[in-house]
């Protein structure tokens, strides 16, 4: 199965955003930014979707840690328009979309279907500067509002 982070400020937008994403039989994750990283260390992804609520700081600090040495997680970046998207003009990510539902979809099928074609992900440690992070292969189904829940409970 495939998963899918989705990281945000906005809970309604994540909740909805995950909705979307799990019309593709997706496993979803929502997180807020603050909380990223650690749901990076602890499992590997199939693609990270970075909502435009994610400080460009922040954004460009959670691609670096998906494109870790041996990692094969893809990056999207959902940008809520033209004058936006400036401020991330010199992230590495995989690909950029306006944040409509259909070009969210659309660069979400087409980013899977590149991935799939690269072969399964490495089930080893992911090394990042002399850090070894020790990722699980992948989630098991965890549910976008529970995360977001759960993320609530924790403030």
């Amino acid at each position: 199965m495939l998963t899918i982070l989705a990281i945000g400020e906005d809970a309604d937008l994540l909740k909805t955003r995950s909705e979307i994403l799990r019309t593709m039989g997706a496993n979803v994750m929502c997180v807020r930014g603050v909380n990223a990283l650690s749901f990076i260390k602890k499992w590997e992804f199939d693609l990270i979707v970075i909502c435009h609520t994610v400080s460009e700081a922040l954004a460009e600090q959670v691609t670096e840690f998906a494109h870790a040495k041996g990692s094969k997680t893809l990056v999207l970046l959902v940008l809520s328009d033209a004058v936006h998207s400036k401020e991330y003009v010199d992230m590495q990510v995989d690909a950029r979309t306006m944040s409509d539902p259909q070009s969210v979809l659309r660069f979400t099928k087409h980013l899977l279907t590149r991935r799939a074609s690269a072969g399964p992900l490495p089930r080893h440690s992911v090394q990042q500067s002399s850090n070894t992070i020790k990722r699980l292969n992948k989630p098991s189904n965890y549910p976008a509002d529970i995360a977001i829940r759960q993320q609530s409970q924790m403030k």
